[in-house]
């Protein structure tokens, strides 16, 4: 696969974290605001990115421009509606297939594939090979970590996603970690080589998210001069939020805050 000459155009693959969905829903939050800021930014240094995920309704069209040169393709795998994570590992044959057919038909010329999470590491690791183009991998979270802190046997997870996630590692020419801690963790846990490790902090929209003044604020939302604690994310247990809500009814008893 030669790529189409003066620019550079990336194939990103996130199977189950559309970059278009809306923020707030079950699994939907933080990797899918990333990929799409990722992807929009490197639209404006002038980079192709072609992000290819499940789809997951019935409608709308497969191809959606969200920046310049930014698109998502939601390319047919399974039902075409939400799967759990679990779910969607059986249907990569079929996103191989059909992400390949497009590629065909589109005439599109990749110089890199970038992976997101897990689940887009096989894909990722297939079309690294067939279009012999170097393997960019971030993974987000990891079955290991994730299993260390579980309520038990029932939440760990799988060995299909161990064994994939290692796979990743070995076959990627360069793994992001947003922290030094992550990038530990890699070497650690999986036996990255560290030169091939990449730490790259993640960003913060500041047009979104700025310094303002807290006595405006406390006043628009009603407070006084009470202590708050405050609690951004989404309702999951995998969040800790039930620790915050015993450790915030400690907190009342002790001292007069508001949650």
């Amino acid at each position: 696969m030669t790529a189409r000459p003066g620019h550079l155009r990336v194939a990103t693959v996130s199977v189950h974290a559309c970059p278009l969905a809306a923020p707030g829903a079950w699994e939907t939050g933080g990797m899918n605001i990333y990929i799409r800021e990722v992807s929009r930014h490197l639209s404006e240094l002038g980079v192709d990115v072609d992000v290819y995920t499940r789809r997951q309704g019935p409608e709308g069209p497969m191809v959606i421009p969200f920046a310049e040169r930014a698109r998502v393709i939601h390319v047919p795998a399974g039902p075409a509606r939400y799967l759990p994570k679990e779910r969607v590992v059986e249907h990569l044959p079929e996103f191989i297939c059909n992400m390949r057919d497009f590629v065909a038909d589109d005439e599109a010329a990749y110089d890199m594939v970038q992976s997101h999470y897990w689940l887009s590491g096989r894909v990722s690791g297939y079309f690294k090979n067939v279009w012999r183009v170097p393997m960019v991998a971030m993974f987000h979270t990891l079955a290991e970590l994730k299993n260390q802190v579980s309520f038990g046997p029932e939440g760990w997870e799988s060995d299909v996603r161990f064994g994939t996630e290692r796979l990743t590692v070995a076959v990627s020419d360069c793994l992001i970690a947003p922290t030094a801690l992550d990038g530990n963790h890699l070497e650690q846990y999986y036996g990255a080589n560290g030169d091939r490790v990449s730490i790259v902090p993640c960003g913060v929209d500041l047009v979104q998210f700025r310094p303002g003044s807290q006595a405006v604020a406390r006043a628009t939302l009603g407070f006084g001069d009470e202590s708050i604690v405050l609690f951004v994310g989404r309702i999951q247990q995998l969040k800790g939020i039930d620790l915050l809500i015993r450790a915030a009814a400690i907190l009342a008893e002790r001292h007069r805050a508001g949650l």
